[in-house]
């Protein structure tokens, strides 16, 4: 996601020109508190079904995506780091 999942960046019309099933979201939210609920809420709400979230931290603002009643209703995924070290490891295939 732009800029850490900020809510200026990630609009409905972008999140509609560019529907993906995967959504990265790389902050710790330390500085600037990112994500923003608006930017994530976004995604949660015109993303394809199925899409999923992937946070590299889970902080209590990340956290509350993995709610079971809100993935329900809005059939989206979410991933998180599975301990405090290991990160999120993404490989993208090669392209010409």
């Amino acid at each position: 996601m732009p800029h850490h999942g900020s809510r200026a960046n990630v609009s409905q019309a972008f999140v509609r020109a560019v529907p993906a099933r995967h959504y990265l979201v790389s902050t710790n939210g330390d500085i600037f508190h990112h994500p923003d609920d608006e930017a994530i809420s976004r995604i949660v709400v015109d993303a394809p079904d199925g899409a999923t979230v992937w946070f590299n931290y889970r902080t209590p603002r990340t956290g509350r995506w993995d709610d079971v009643q809100l993935r329900a209703e809005h059939r989206y995924d979410v991933r998180y780091p599975t301990d405090d070290t290991s990160g999120v490891v993404t490989t993208l295939p090669a392209r010409d």
